[in-house]
């Protein structure tokens, strides 16, 4: 299934916020000793846009567009593309390291892999691949699924470190059924929060 990918538009303001939400079971002894379960491996995130301005009028059909979208997707029932403006892009990202056998791997993207801590996750929403290197090394020799999974003519020599460029999407859904957009003028309108939860993987 194609999906839509959510609108560009210019009065949404740069305080985007994103929170990453595990889930997590933890059960406590009278003694204080506890015991934990992680139900998610990855994690969720959660997105909140602020829209100053979405204009109405002549060829500025801002909040048409946007009002038509969240319509569109009948509120929290039907999942979508969002291109993250401060997180789509990966340049040289690690994906796997080769054992000479393998030659399916998974695209996935880290936070930290520069500094002392790295955590791992899927992509799988991929807007445009540029690159697949093989130990710095381009090659063409690969197809990708829908899924970001990259399949190798050949299988990549042992130890050779796979990297990729490119850019992703998230997939998500709004977190809510209504959206309350405010008039502020005869032909200006905005809306204060609109909030939606969404992956790089498949999950909504």
């Amino acid at each position: 299934m194609s999906l839509a990918i959510f609108p560009t538009l210019p009065g949404m303001t740069w305080e985007i916020k994103k929170t990453p939400e595990f889930r997590t079971s933890v059960q406590k002894a009278v003694s204080g000793r506890e015991q934990r379960g992680a139900f998610r491996a990855y994690p969720v995130w959660l997105f909140s846009l602020q829209f100053d301005y979405l204009r109405a009028a002549g060829s500025r059909n801002e909040y048409e567009t946007l009002q038509g979208f969240i319509l569109g997707r009948r509120g929290s029932f039907e999942s979508f593309l969002f291109l993250d403006p401060t997180d789509s892009v990966c340049t040289d990202m690690p994906f796997g390291v080769g054992n000479g056998v393998q030659t399916v791997f998974q695209l996935t993207r880290a936070f930290g892999f520069h500094g002392g801590f790295s955590f791992t996750e899927p992509v799988e929403n991929i807007r445009s691949l540029v690159a697949i290197k093989i130990n710095g090394v381009a090659t063409g020799s690969y197809a990708v699924s829908a899924s970001g999974l990259v399949s190798f003519t050949t299988p990549p020599a042992n130890e050779a470190v796979l990297t990729w460029s490119g850019t992703f999407c998230f997939r998500c859904r709004f977190l809510d059924d209504t959206e309350a957009f405010g008039q502020t003028l005869p032909n200006l309108w905005d809306l204060q929060e609109l909030k939606f939860i969404g992956a790089p993987g498949n999950k909504l």
